[in-house]
């Protein structure tokens, strides 16, 4: 006799898109830390997640475009699907839901929406950041220097890749770029390529800077710059949402 083993049926589940900044002192943690803390926080904030199968089932999110260590950022995005009780169950309060999930997390990580998604991180194809740099009375002439310098081509740089590192022209990857002064810091305003084909993390621009000697003599280790990530967006332009 063939005996039938009995399996509960699937519920059905909706996406769920929550956007949410991260900054101060979580810029130092990992893209692993972010998504073992996102997971936790949705566990106690009572969210029914849909949860990867297995021995070892797991809340299954998604984030856009990971951020470098030490990156902050005004937009970032998770993807998750919650399950509902049966197909005729209407979609629950989103923003209930987003209350609950910020009431679980710490004042850095801040989620200010939550809506049902129209659109896949694949379509993400560039990020804005505005990076600030530390340095002595920067006068027009050494602004005028770094936009010299960031909008030479080719631009080359030892950039990272799967394979290993190589020198890379990235000028191509540079969209947008601006150069201003504020106080005593040079303010770069600028649009990367984002998309998993092209991404430039914006920690390469700085080091053409450094490698080209505009800035002032500083040990790397002891230069002091901040990223942060304003926005991201489709191949058109408009805000990826």
């Amino acid at each position: 006799m063939v005996q039938v083993k009995e399996t509960k049926p699937k519920l059905p589940t909706r996406p769920v898109r929550f956007a949410f900044s991260k900054t101060g002192v979580l810029q130092y943690i990992s893209h692993l830390d972010l998504q073992r803390t996102m997971a936790h926080a949705i566990i106690r904030a009572g969210i029914p997640v849909w949860y990867t199968e297995g021995y070892n089932p797991k809340p299954r999110l998604q984030f856009s475009t990971p951020l470098s260590i030490g990156t902050e950022s005004r937009y970032e995005l998770m993807d998750l699907r919650i399950v509902l009780p049966d197909e005729n169950a209407p979609m629950p309060d989103l923003t209930a839901m987003k209350d609950a999930l910020n009431a679980t997390l710490p004042d850095e990580l801040n989620v200010f929406d939550a809506y049902e998604p129209s659109s896949k991180f694949a379509d993400i194809e560039f990020s804005a950041y505005t990076v600030r740099i530390e340095e002595e009375e920067p006068d027009e002439a050494k602004l005028e220097a770094c936009r010299r310098v960031l909008t030479s081509s080719p631009l080359v740089v030892l950039k990272r890749t799967k394979s290993g590192e190589k020198d890379t022209d990235i000028s191509p990857m540079i969209r947008t770029l601006s150069v201003a002064r504020e106080g005593n810091e040079i303010v770069l305003s600028m649009i990367l390529t984002a998309s998993s084909a092209s991404f430039l993390n914006p920690e390469y621009v700085v080091t053409a800077l450094l490698n080209a000697g505009v800035l002032k003599e500083i040990p790397r280790q002891e230069r002091e710059y901040s990223i942060m990530r304003e926005n991201l967006f489709d191949r058109d332009m408009k805000r990826f949402i």
